[in-house]
């Protein structure tokens, strides 16, 4: 019997694509809508809030992140719009990605299905407002635009330059795209007639990269990790493995439960022989090398990561595959398993899926996972000071670092940190960042109590509580230690006996 092709494009209905981003923006927005902001989202809307333009752009280098994100969020709350629109806004930017795939991606309907429902798409670049839904989108743009990059070189070069400005784990993505596009002018020179406009989109590229430099330049007195981070030398494996399929994680922001060495080591196996797969198109697996190997440059030597930062080596394959699918087998056609790309189809692609059902899995369990339980306890413990109305007769907050996600909702609001022994109401990660975090107990109480003279009724607001409050003259008046998904944005708000 002759092997039969195997059709990996079902043909797409006029009211399919509406119906399944409609299904998609639906589940997005409820999830946000029921999502409780942690720190890191909290950190973005509080430098905005507080900052002016000026300022906000000096802080940036002690934030590890370029402009993007930022300069999105910056209307918002100078326009007295509430904490949601931030949530609202990035679910906007992802629903815009999830459109770009659907209408522009080569793939088959149901592989593009599975895709937006997946882990990453459908929760982690979803309801958690971070810069990295903007990388995908911009990621999805310059795929859908790489056939035709000469024809418009100066977009091209913008959503480059954009790219570049998104996140740190971007820019390797961006370089390898600049990079392909040069080597592609000077190879097709002969063909192209608006040189001009070629040189002008490279000229936008180098400006976009030049900014982000400025952007993340290290700064003497920055925090400590974020200059001398121990290298990390299973940070690849993890990050190739949760890239693929997330198993490991026991929560999408705090910690990981990593996996045995050889399972992650298959998984590396895997992404070979994919990029052997895919060697008819140089430029697919010239792209995913780069932008993967500059991601676990940053992992392994600067700073190691989370999900949100291992979930992009699998969007990066997504790209290279959209390009070679586009450049060898077009949109539209069949692939077979006889003649074609027998081991892409064959292995490859359906391993692939194998692996997006598993995550389409995981990521349904996130989303009512987030659904049912606070993502983080910071704005229960908001609303119950905001109902006591004892926001001032808060002295002290003991640790920054997690106090922080409390803000947002209680404008106007510094408390004292007894770590580093000041107000603060944003994180600033200099080189004292760490003594909020170092203090035993008995230290950052007696640092409190100095607060307390001349003062009948007070509160101090901890992230973990006390083993004898009675022992400081305390009592506990509330606790916002629900199970959360955070793990460790947990309340315990005491007050004077």
């Amino acid at each position: 019997m002759k092997a039969q092709g195997v059709p990996l494009v079902i043909k797409e209905s006029r009211n399919s694509l509406p119906l399944i981003i409609g299904i998609y923006a639906l589940v997005v927005f409820w999830t946000i809508w029921h999502h409780e902001p942690w720190r890191d989202e909290a950190q973005v809307w509080l430098l905005c809030r507080e900052l002016s333009l000026g300022s906000l752009f000096h802080e940036l280098p002690y934030n590890g992140h370029p402009f993007l994100w930022y300069l999105l969020v910056f209307p918002l709350p100078k326009l007295g719009l509430p904490y949601l629109s931030m949530g609202i806004l990035h679910g906007v930017i992802i629903v815009t990605a999830a459109w770009v795939f659907l209408k522009r991606a080569p793939f088959p309907l149901y592989f593009k299905i599975m895709f937006l429902f997946s882990y990453f798409m459908i929760y982690e670049y979803a309801a958690i407002a971070r810069n990295y839904s903007i990388s995908v989108l911009l990621l999805f743009l310059l795929a859908g635009l790489y056939r035709s990059k000469h024809e418009r070189p100066i977009l091209f070069g913008f959503l480059i330059a954009l790219l570049c400005n998104t996140n740190t784990h971007s820019i390797f993505a961006a370089g390898a795209m600049g990079l392909l596009f040069l080597i592609s002018v000077y190879k097709h020179k002969a063909d192209i007639t608006s040189m001009n406009k070629q040189w002008f989109g490279l000229a936008i590229m180098i400006a976009g990269a030049g900014f982000a430099f400025f952007s993340l330049r290290v700064q003497a007195d920055g925090w400590q990790p974020w200059l001398e981070n121990p290298v990390s030398w299973g940070e690849s494996l993890e990050a190739i493995g949760n890239a693929f399929v997330p198993l490991c994680l026991t929560n999408p922001g705090m910690t990981l439960l990593f996996k045995p060495w050889w399972v992650n080591v298959m998984f590396v196996l895997f992404l070979i022989v994919t990029l052997y797969s895919i060697r008819k198109s140089a430029e697919a697996v010239i792209f995913f090398s780069l932008a993967t190997l500059g991601l676990l440059y940053i992992l392994t030597f600067r700073y190691s990561g989370y999900l949100r930062h291992y979930g992009l080596i699998f969007m990066f394959l997504i790209v290279a595959i959209w390009i070679f699918w586009e450049e060898n087998i077009g949109n539209g056609k069949t692939l077979t398993m006889k003649f074609d790309y027998p081991l892409f189809s064959f292995f490859v692609f359906r391993l692939l899926s194998i692996f997006l059902i598993l995550s389409l899995v995981i990521g349904a369990k996130y989303v009512v996972k987030d659904l049912r339980y606070p993502f983080s306890g910071a704005k229960e413990m908001a609303e119950y000071i905001q109902k006591k109305n004892i926001k001032t007769e808060i002295i002290s907050a003991y640790n920054i670092y997690t106090i922080t996600a409390i803000f947002p909702y209680l404008p106007g609001v510094s408390w004292w940190d007894p770590g580093l022994e000041r107000r603060c109401n944003f994180i600033h990660w200099d080189k004292d960042y760490s003594k909020s975090r170092m203090l035993m107990e008995e230290e950052f109480m007696q640092r409190s109590l100095t607060q307390t003279e001349g003062k009948h009724s007070y509160y101090i607001l901890l992230c973990k509580p006390l083993l004898d409050p009675r022992k400081y003259g305390l009592i506990l008046e509330y606790a916002a230690n629900n199970a959360n998904i955070t793990g460790d944005e947990k309340y315990y708000l005491y007050r004077n006996l």
